[in-house]
This record gives structure tokens, C-alpha cells and sequence, in this order.
């Protein structure tokens, strides 16, 4: 529901940085767990920012990433992850909800 939309006069390339910290609650996994850090513009996949594919094995995991887009006046731009728990997984993950690790910013470069 978070989203950006660009307003006249901002065309141009467009630097979204991203942080997400994730929190294991339950036991190890052994298996591995996949989590994305994904842009989307105007709806539609645009890149993968960054990508975790390995066991769960810590109490918790920080992504973080930067990705460049090119865009016109009324497109919206939006970070969205994406978490795949194994088969038979017995833990759940969670944003840990620090402000610090849990962020996303969106800045104009040219």
C-alpha cells in the first residue's frame, strides 16, 4: 500500500535504496529459505534489489540493496518482499520492525 507516485516534472533516473531485517521465530531451518528485496514500477516487476537463498540458520537476516530506474511523470514505484519458506518449515519470519534496518528511500539522480 506504500508507494511513490512521481508528480510533473519528475522524469528522470530514480535511486531506491532498501533495508529489510528479518527475525526467525521458531527453530533452525535446514533447508533454504529464499526472501527478495523487490521493485516494482507501475505495478510490474521491474528488478530483483536483493535476494537471500540460504538456511535460516541465525536469529536474523538484513538485506539491503540500491537499484536505478528511469521514469516519466506519473509513474509509481514500490519496494515489495517477497518470503518463500521451505517445505515444512516450523518457524515463521517477520520484519523485525527496527527503524534503524527497516527502511526504504527514494531519491532523484538526474
Amino acid at each position: 500500500t506504500n508507494f511513490l507516485t512521481l508528480q510533473t516534472n519528475d522524469d528522470g533516473d530514480w535511486r531506491i535504496r532498501v533495508s529489510a531485517e528479518f527475525e526467525r521465530d521458531g527453530p533452525v531451518g535446514m533447508a533454504d529459505h529464499l526472501i527478495q528485496l523487490r521493485l516494482f514500477k507501475n505495478g510490474t516487476l521491474e528488478r530483483v534489489i536483493s535476494e537471500f537463498n540460504e538456511p535460516f540458520e541465525s536469529s536474523s537476516e538484513l538485506l539491503a540493496g540500491e537499484a536505478f530506474s528511469s521514469c516519466v511523470a506519473g509513474d509509481t514505484l514500490q519496494v515489495r518482499m517477497r518470503t518463500q519458506l521451505p517445505a515444512g518449515a516450523m518457524y515463521d519470519i517477520r520484519l523485525t520492525g527496527a527503524s534503524a534496518t527497516n527502511w526504504v528511500s527514494f531519491e532523484r539522480v538526474k
